[in-house]
């Protein structure tokens, strides 16, 4: 085998396993002095915390042993997991009876080579073909001030003013290699340019120059960069994909779920605009760096891309797992994954499909047996074909997705509010209308009745108002009713209705300023009249308990403390509870302009930190409180909320879900049987009125 092949292989095979058993350079010893071997600050002469070429003592070949990242220094972790003098780890490459080459945790040759292909540079004198009916814009810049924030874009040249889908590629390469021209992502570029799109192909900072969370500020800003620049290249906001191959795929996948609460936005340009997509597909995707399910290898999270503070380790992983930003707002996903993967466990795929289910987001999921990490190109027959009818589905003109697509070009929270929800069929569910005099025409709800309700004669029940996140998803519901009624059936529960409340798109649940979705005078002047008039329920606040998720949470906290004496028991689960700052000038001042027409008066007025401080006294004693969330995300808003709760003397209950995404069927199975005790409390004073 020619030398530089072999040092190639060298170089990748000790980025994929870990310090301490590799060993396919030589075992040369560094030069120790007499009293044994060195230590980190002996070596590292001029103390800037890392250990370079020139102040290492022994050959090239022990360093890059040592150096598992290859980033040309090693670390004190790196130095801390050096092999042992003489020690036996590692396994070269050799054929083993005739079958697939194999190195550690059965990383095949194939598994290998597609590491290559991902961390590879291009040429310098790189030729670029650009096929008829294309034009290649090269090197545009996203952002000033580092060579990284480039991205080259390739659109058709027709000429045509028609608004066209634009879809964003982006890299693999661990996060520590790999280039916007590297592999599949140009050619995917002009080949989709070609089928009448627009597409960009991004560069991004690697982990040698800056760790989590630069790479995915980086990707996000390219997003808000091509939506800036949206007219001057004929690209529909509204409709913008992503595709992204290992490392890539995490990064698109954060594009898809991580919202601007996750606060991974950065502080590049183009604020005013989205950093969402409409359509993902990730291909050998890592989602969950907490629970990864198999041997660490390329993605030693650890050490490269959430490098910094021990103590902080697990809440960087946490945030930076695609899995924690599930929810029902995510936009439809198509999973590729190889059964045989010995890179990225084919189990990460598997938990990011179930997770979306879960959330009663679209996903479809294309495992390919015995594929390696290259499943994408290495299966390109099958993959290729799959991905262009996703995406012409999704973003594409004439198709239902499409149409329906956010018109500001972000989340399914901007698509035009409807009164009338698309139905939810589901066991226990009805979806039913009543006519409104605010809207000004047929409101739509969804109502969960217990088994028994038609047969119980005249026994009345209490209810739960349930508001949902921003976006109106509904999807999860059905599974919320399963769950519901199990509970019921096992007696830990009383029986009760659920009526889930058509909350519009992005209503905030407060009347809007323009006067065009009064949702909270439709709900509370018109609904709950309505049901209490149709159902045999228990019309008083004893017998009513407002709940809700992410908007809805912040929703419930609102109508619970304003309304004081029409729900006897509120549940916030994770709530959007931004604070004042925020809600009107910072990360949601959109929403401060739409819903209250930039009036910090109305919004004060229907603040949750405010009506808690403005009623606490008047519901001591009277109102059953609780809060769920998670550890990240909103969980730090809903974690002070709490502690203004505990200064106001307010009794309630507080849980946190560790590793829950932001989204409510986790939230309550993370909960178990801690969720049900909170409903015998607030309905164990319910009576029919006399």
């Amino acid at each position: 085998m020619p030398t530089n092949s072999c040092s190639i292989i060298i170089r990748w095979f000790c980025f994929l396993v870990t310090a301490s058993t590799v060993a396919l350079a030589s075992r040369t010893a560094i030069a120790q002095p007499a009293g044994g071997r060195m230590s980190f600050t002996q070596l590292d002469k001029n103390g800037d915390g890392k250990i370079d070429r020139a102040e290492f003592p022994g050959p090239e070949q022990a360093f890059g042993r040592i150096d598992t990242n290859g980033d040309g220094f090693i670390s004190q972790e790196e130095f801390a997991n050096r092999p042992a003098r003489g020690s036996g780890g590692g396994q070269r490459l050799t054929p083993t009876g005739g079958g697939p080459v194999t190195g550690r945790a059965g990383r095949s040759e194939q598994d290998l080579a597609a590491v290559r292909a991902d961390l590879g540079k291009p040429a310098a004198d790189q030729k670029i073909t650009v096929p008829e009916g294309v034009k290649f814009i090269a090197d545009l810049t996203y952002r000033e001030g580092n060579p990284m924030w480039k991205l080259d874009l390739a659109m058709p040249a027709d000429g045509g003013t028609a608004l066209r889908p634009g879809i964003v590629f982006v890299h693999g390469g661990g996060w520590r290699g790999g280039d916007k021209r590297q592999g599949y992502f140009l050619q995917g570029a002009l080949d989709y340019a070609r089928r009448g799109y627009v597409c960009i192909t991004v560069n991004y900072r690697l982990t040698g120059e800056s760790p989590f969370p630069a790479c995915v500020e980086d990707v996000k800003t390219a997003v808000r960069w091509f939506r800036a620049h949206a007219k001057d290249y004929n690209l529909d906001p509204e409709r913008i994909g992503a595709y992204g191959n290992s490392a890539g795929a995490h990064l698109v996948a954060m594009l898809g779920l991580a919202g601007p609460e996750a606060k991974l936005e950065g502080d590049g340009p183009w604020k005013g605009f989205s950093s969402a997509v409409q359509a993902v597909c990730p291909s050998a995707v890592p989602v969950d760096f907490v629970n990864w399910g198999g041997p660490r290898g390329v993605y030693r999270g650890e050490s490269t891309l959430f490098a910094g503070p021990a103590e902080t380790l697990e809440e960087r992983k946490r945030l930076g797992s695609p899995i924690t930003h599930v929810s029902p707002q995510a936009p439809p996903f198509l999973v590729i994954h190889g059964t045989a993967d010995g890179v990225v466990p084919f189990s990460q795929a598997e938990a990011l499909v179930a997770a979306l289910k879960r959330a009663g987001a679209s996903v479809t999921f294309m495992p390919i047996e015995g594929a390696g990490h290259g499943v994408f190109v290495e299966h390109a027959a099958t993959t290729k074909p799959a991905m262009e009818e996703f995406f012409d589905r999704h973003l594409k003109r004439g198709s239902a997705r499409a149409n329906s697509a956010p018109k500001e070009g972000a989340r399914p929270r901007d698509q035009t509010p409807s009164w009338l929800m698309p139905e939810v069929k589901g066991p226990n569910l009805h979806y039913e209308t009543f006519d409104s005099k605010a809207a000004g025409q047929k409101v739509s709800y969804l109502l969960y009745l217990p088994p028994e309700y038609e047969s119980s004669g005249a026994r009345r029940y209490p209810v739960v108002y349930w508001l949902h996140v921003i976006g109106g998803a509904q999807t999860g519901v059905p599974l919320m009713a399963e769950r519901l009624t199990k509970a019921i059936a096992d007696g830990k529960i009383p029986p009760m209705l659920v009526v889930y409340v058509n909350g519009m798109i992005r209503s905030s649940y407060v009347d809007s300023a323009d006067g065009k979705t009064p949702v909270e005078t439709v709900t509370i002047k018109e609904l709950i009249p309505h049901i209490d008039a149709t159902y045999r329920t228990i019309a008083t606040r004893e017998g009513r308990m407002v709940e809700g998720f992410s908007m809805g949470g912040s929703g419930a906290a609102k109508w619970g403390f304003k309304h004081r004496d029409l729900f006897g028991s509120i549940s916030i689960i994770d709530g959007a509870l931004h604070s004042s700052d925020d809600a009107t000038g910072g990360k949601m001042g959109d929403s401060f302009k739409t819903i209250y027409g930039g009036d910090k008066v109305r919004f004060a007025a229907n603040d949750p930190w405010k009506l808690a401080e403005e009623n606490a006294d008047k519901m001591k004693g009277r109102t059953v409180i609780r809060i769920v969330t998670r550890t990240v995300g909103l969980g730090g808003a809903n974690e002070k909320f709490h502690e203004l709760l505990d200064r106001l003397g307010l009794e309630h209950e507080f849980y946190k879900i560790p590793g829950a995404p932001h989204s409510p069927n986790p939230l309550y199975e993370g909960l178990g049987d801690r969720n049900w005790p909170f409903y015998v409390k607030a309905f164990k004073d319910a009576k029919p009125a006399k």
